[in-house]
């Protein structure tokens, strides 16, 4: 019954411990949340190993992979990217 307000920016890494499918539901949550939110208009979220069904519920700016190399890839591609401009 409580609501939190988790300034990840800030944070940058966190982990989750507990029942394994509370915390996938926690994760599909979040994402859902990132990838629709008005505040968080400008991220990207990126699913990796599970959650390949929320795929669809924003492809702007929500995307899955199974390739975590490939995620860390793209990551970087984009950071390049910014630093450049």
């Amino acid at each position: 019954g409580e609501h939190w307000l988790l300034d990840l920016e800030r944070v940058a890494a966190m982990s989750v411990s507990g029942d394994p499918e509370r915390c996938l539901n926690l994760a599909r949550f979040l994402a859902a949340e990132l990838s629709h939110n008005t505040w968080s208009e400008m991220l990207r979220v990126t699913l990796v190993g599970f959650g390949r069904e929320m795929a669809d519920i924003n492809p702007d700016r929500l995307t899955y992979t199974e390739d975590f190399g490939k995620a860390i890839a793209s990551l970087h591609h984009q950071l390049d990217s910014v630093h450049d401009a």
